[in-house]
C-alpha cells in the first residue's frame, strides 16, 4: 500500500514537473516617441513663450540642431501705462536628454526697455545670463522648461543674481 501511494504521488507530480517554465524576456518596451528622444538625430524648430530677466521675455523662436547646439531669440513688447520691450538671444548646449526631458547649459543676453518718450527707467537694461536649463516633454511636441541662469545686471556696480526663467515651447520640423 505504501508503494502504491508513492507511485500515485509520483504520477500526479509528473505533469507539474513537465510544464515549461521558460521565461521569455523581450526588449520591446512601449515608449512614446517625443521630440526629446530624437534631439540628437534630427533638427527641430520650436515656438513658444518665455518669461525671464536674463535672456528676455516674450515670444521665443528656437532652432535645435542634431549636433547638440540650439539658438533662441526672444522678443516681447507691451504698452499699457508705459512702453516695455525686451529682445534677447540664447545659445544652448545639450548635456543630457531622453524621451521625457532635455538638460542643457545656456548662455545669453538681453536688452530691455521700460519708459516713456525714449527715457528708459531701468537702471540695468542690458543683462547677461549663464546657467543650466531643464525641459520636460509632457506631450509629443510640447515642453515646459525652467532655466536658472546666473544673471548679471550690467550696472555700475554690476549686480549678480540667480534668477529663474520659465518657458512653454511647441516643437516642429
Amino acid at each position: 500500500m505504501r508503494i502504491s501511494t508513492i507511485l500515485l504521488a509520483f504520477i500526479c507530480a509528473m505533469p507539474i514537473a513537465a510544464q515549461d517554465t521558460t521565461t521569455i524576456i523581450t526588449n520591446n518596451t512601449q515608449t512614446t516617441s517625443t521630440v526629446g528622444s530624437r534631439l540628437r538625430d534630427e533638427n527641430f524648430f520650436a515656438l513658444g513663450l518665455q518669461a525671464g530677466l536674463a535672456t528676455g521675455s516674450g515670444i521665443s523662436f528656437r532652432y535645435t540642431t542634431s549636433s547638440r547646439f540650439a539658438g533662441e531669440i526672444t522678443i516681447g513688447y507691451i504698452a499699457i501705462e508705459k512702453t516695455a520691450w525686451s529682445i534677447g538671444g540664447e545659445l544652448q548646449y545639450l548635456l543630457s536628454n531622453s524621451s521625457k526631458y532635455r538638460f542643457y547649459a545656456l548662455g545669453g543676453l538681453s536688452a530691455n526697455y521700460v519708459g516713456e518718450n525714449g527715457e528708459n527707467t531701468l537702471n540695468a537694461p542690458v543683462r547677461i545670463g549663464l546657467g543650466v536649463g531643464y525641459e520636460w516633454f509632457f506631450n509629443e511636441h510640447i515642453s515646459l522648461g525652467a532655466e536658472v541662469p546666473i544673471t548679471i545686471f550690467l550696472d555700475n556696480p554690476a549686480i549678480v543674481l540667480p534668477i529663474p526663467q520659465l518657458q512653454l515651447m511647441f516643437y516642429f520640423q
